[in-house]
């Protein structure tokens, strides 16, 4: 495309409206990054506030924005503006650290940018931040503050409850890839007191490839592909919960699982049979091992431990009718 993003960027544009182009499938609409000068992804405050503030005014039903990897603050910021922020994980460790991390960031950063400048608190969050490692969880960081600092602690808290991050798992190629997003998000809510939200999984499917060589979407190239019907599938999900949440939470948090009782510990109902509690058993039995891929970077051995323990005590608890 002649038009590009950076043009907005350097004033050559006033609105990104100038510059979104038609394409050959009917209502989609194109605002190409391509072509863009050198250091352009690294704007200014100002021009990343203004060009934010111009996306969120498109005339349009939807924005779609791929903001790339990365903790950045024009990542982070991009992404904490979105209605619905959609984080995309590949069954592989590197990749869900990955989104633990970008978890983490996000809530620092929306408590980093909430303190603002005027005051003492952003100094102290600094330093708590990097006492405690330079990425802490947002429970740990809560724990720390609530003694010392016990504003900023309730910025934490409201963050982390605010926050509601969607999830897909993209080229899945075993069954066992299948477990892992709600595995994810049963340990994104267990360590992280983040409630992630599973959205879907996408196969590993070659038609992605070959319609990317040949330039054509997807959807239009091989609409009976497998990796079309997936994210159809999650389309309609995300649709369907259009106007609910907006993406955000209703600002009360999960509850910490060290307060969790068996029931709700392992996600089953009062009147679940054995079966079930066995099952459900099983599947935290997997997500806490050792070798675990969904607890990768959160679970270390002596918490993995201390975890699987408490889950045969709860696993013994309800199977027994007199200790239930």
């Amino acid at each position: 495309p002649e038009t590009s993003l950076a043009q907005v960027i350097d004033r050559q544009a006033e609105h990104v409206d100038e510059l979104i182009i038609d394409t050959p499938v009917l209502g989609l609409r194109l605002l190409s990054g391509a072509g863009d000068r050198f250091g352009v992804a690294n704007l200014r405050p100002t021009q990343k506030d203004r060009l934010l503030q111009q996306l969120t005014s498109v005339e349009a039903d939807f924005v779609l924005l791929d903001v790339g990897g990365g903790t950045s603050f024009n990542v982070l910021d991009t992404f904490l503006v979105a209605d619905f922020g959609v984080l995309v994980v590949l069954p592989e460790p590197s990749s869900v650290e990955a989104v633990y991390r970008f978890i983490k960031s996000a809530v620092i950063r929306m408590v980093r940018r909430e303190v603002g400048r005027q005051t003492q608190w952003p100094q102290v969050l600094d330093d708590t931040v990097t006492r405690l490692g330079g990425l802490p969880s947002p429970l740990e960081l809560r724990d720390a503050l609530v003694s010392s600092a016990a504003p900023l602690a309730d910025l934490v808290e409201s963050a982390r409850s605010r926050l509601r991050p969607r999830l897909v798992v993209n080229r899945i190629k075993v069954r066992s890839d299948l477990e892992l997003g709600p595995a994810m998000r049963t340990v994104a809510a267990h360590r992280l007191g983040v409630a992630l939200e599973y959205l879907g999984y996408v196969e590993n499917d070659d038609s992605v490839g070959l319609a990317g060589r040949r330039r054509r979407p997807l959807m239009i190239e091989s609409p009976g592909a497998q990796a079309s019907n997936d994210i159809e599938r999650i389309a309609r999900r995300i649709l369907t919960q259009q106007g609910h949440d907006r993406g955000r939470g209703s600002g009360r948090g999960i509850p910490a699982v060290e307060g969790l009782n068996h029931y709700e510990l392992f996600e089953v109902d009062v009147g679940a049979d054995e079966d079930e509690i066995r099952r459900a058993h099983r599947r935290l039995r997997d997500i806490y091992a050792s070798d675990s891929l969904a607890g990768y970077s959160l679970v270390d051995p002596t918490g993995g431990a201390e975890m699987l323990g408490r889950l045969q005590v709860a696993r013994d608890t309800l199977i027994d009718p007199k200790k239930r």
